[in-house]
């Protein structure tokens, strides 16, 4: 279509309907197993989604675990967080119970997702505490956002420059 489309996160106030209001919208109003099945059923992971896909990435450092002279090498426990748009996955046109869904990482291996990276790490592992600490949600426009808690271990020359840059 030519414009840019904006990453936007939709939210629904429950409080602004009267309870005879929740009662009918909850009536007429698409599940999440509906939706998912709807929208998985012709989506292909394999496909970009748009000429060209904006994700914006958050990092932020939880704690430095590790820092070694001896191996030269250090580790952090982050959060990377990322957000992009998918038109492939816009549900709002179903009339959705509700406007986001929160998912589980199983899900996330059937979608399209950035393959961000971390270059010159020794390591980058995700926390699984008994299960995998990944977080998804999907918004009804195809807005999609993932965080990711990880290990992260790298040379100390790459330290430095995360730190001063």
């Amino acid at each position: 279509n030519g414009k840019q489309e904006q990453l936007q996160y939709p939210h629904y106030h429950h409080s602004a309907l009267s309870a005879g209001d929740k009662i009918k919208r909850e009536q007429n109003c698409a599940n999440d197993s509906f939706i998912l099945e709807t929208i998985l059923k012709k989506y292909n992971r394999h496909k970009i989604p748009g000429d060209s896909v904006i994700v914006q990435v958050e990092v932020w450092v939880q704690e430095i675990t590790t820092i070694s002279d001896i191996t030269s090498d250090f580790q952090l426990d982050i959060y990377i967080s990322e957000m992009w748009l998918d038109p492939a996955l816009d549900y709002s046109w179903m009339k959705p119970c509700k406007y986001n869904l929160s998912l589980n990482s199983v899900l996330l291996e059937k979608l399209w997702t950035p393959n961000s990276c971390f270059i010159n790490s020794k390591t980058a592992d995700i926390h699984r505490s008994p299960f995998p600490n990944i977080f998804l949600m999907i918004y009804s426009n195809g807005s999609v956002w993932t965080n990711y808690r990880l290990k992260l271990q790298g040379l100390s020359f790459f330290f430095v420059y995360l730190v001063l840059f």
